[in-house]
């Protein structure tokens, strides 16, 4: 009994100091990672932004199984939308980029290939939009920025599914919900520090809105040059943060791996120590 029990106790110390060396493994890989890249943010902007990125990411990303499907969708999504929405475009030899909105593609030839990217997008927007905000700690500003985000992606996905009003309502829904839903991201980012990122996302936010507003008021409706320029960065923000999100991953998984690795020959040099 005296032998089990002194076992117990050795069992359960090696699984607290094992804990707690990987915690502190991590913490200090964590700080020497950042404190490198800080040491370098007086000399080169790069470097800064880098530390400015990482630092506030590791307040507010927590990778899980949702984050790889996250990462795919941000920067597969853009990229095949806004694509298959430019090669339609450019497949239409009466198109016009001052004259036409991207929508008059639907009433021609090249329509299944710009609905298709349209759609596409959509799709991977809400999915993109669910799947970060399970990769981000709870905040209700994360919930209600991927709200927005994923009711815009099916907004853009209808774009690609309706005529007419309908249509039209559609469109409009997309591309103002969708910068509030990155205002609302920014605001989030914002309350980390640094707040570069919070800071960049708020001012794409205004700026997509802008251009849109600017546009109407202009040509008083939605024309290619404004509606291509609010996804570019709508779609851009995307691509780039579902990027941020498979490096701060990466990251942190290398730290936990490093971390787990070096504890058991630390357990047992304390394991060594008197209790």
């Amino acid at each position: 009994m005296v032998y089990l029990k002194i076992r117990r106790q050795i069992a359960a110390r090696q699984e607290e100091l094992s804990a707690q060396h990987r915690d502190q493994s991590i913490g200090a890989a964590q700080s020497g990672e950042l404190s490198t890249l800080k040491r370098g943010d007086k000399r080169n902007f790069v470097q800064a932004a880098l530390f400015s990125l990482e630092e506030g990411a590791e307040q507010n990303i927590t990778p899980n199984k949702f984050t790889k499907v996250a990462v795919a969708t941000g920067l597969i999504g853009p990229t095949a939308g806004i694509g298959s929405i430019l090669a339609a475009a450019e497949l239409s030899p009466w198109f016009s980029w001052s004259k036409n909105a991207l929508s008059d593609i639907l009433k021609h030839p090249m329509a299944p290939l710009f609905a298709s990217g349209v759609i596409e997008a959509g799709i991977s927007t809400m999915v993109y939009s669910i799947c970060l905000a399970k990769s981000l700690t709870d905040r209700a500003a994360n919930k209600i920025g991927a709200g927005l985000l994923a009711f815009s992606g099916a907004a853009l996905s209808a774009v690609g599914l309706t005529s007419g009003i309908e249509h039209a309502v559609a469109a409009s829904i997309y591309f103002f919900s969708a910068p509030a839903g990155l205002m609302v991201f920014g605001v989030s980012m914002y309350e980390d520090k640094p707040k570069l990122g919070g800071v960049v996302t708020m001012g794409l936010s205004a700026a997509a809105a802008a251009i849109m507003l600017s546009g109407y008021e202009i040509v008083h409706r939605f024309t290619a040059p404004f509606e291509i320029s609010e996804a570019a960065i709508l779609g851009g923000w995307v691509a780039v943060s579902g990027a941020v999100l498979a490096i701060i991953s990466k990251v942190k998984s290398r730290r936990e791996k490093k971390a787990k690795q070096e504890s058991p020959v630390q357990v047992q040099e304390q394991l060594q120590m008197p209790f």
